[in-house]
């Protein structure tokens, strides 16, 4: 997985990681490392079918076992971080179209989801990202 889409979903409290490493599929997540193996394990690295195709991102897909999953299953109570929705997509392709909106510029992206257009403020020349978000799923 990218550094960067780590950078941008990284959870500091521990807390929080007993919260989303339950059920069946995962034993009890002590470390941020556990975490980030269950994330690579459990999503698809897409690239390539969104308005973006110069962004990789880790996401839940239909060939991902959670895809058909009954929802109180899931480690995470509601997965919006996997998924790469279109408004975030077009405003990462915007930002990647114009860099000028963010070169040399601190950005805050507020809701950030996936975190794909944090990735793209960065790309465009941001000098300092941060992806923020109310969901600690999201903040991994």
């Amino acid at each position: 997985m990218s550094r960067a889409l780590f950078t941008s979903l990284r959870l500091r409290d521990a807390h929080l990681r007993k919260l989303l490493c339950v059920g069946q599929y995962v034993q009890y997540c002590k470390s941020e490392k556990d975490i980030m193996h269950f994330i690579s394990e459990n999503t698809e690295i897409v690239r390539g079918r969104s308005l973006t195709p110069e962004i990789s991102l880790r996401l839940f897909t239909p060939k991902c076992r959670f895809w058909t999953e009954r929802p109180e299953l899931w480690p995470f109570p509601e997965p919006f971080w996997a998924i790469y929705w279109p408004g975030g997509q077009a405003l990462a392709r915007y930002l990647l179209n114009k860099p000028e909106v963010s070169v040399g510029k601190r950005v805050l992206d507020l809701g950030c989801g996936c975190g794909a257009s944090a990735i793209a403020a960065k790309l465009s020349g941001a000098t300092h990202v941060v992806a923020n978000d109310i969901d600690p799923g999201e903040l991994l």
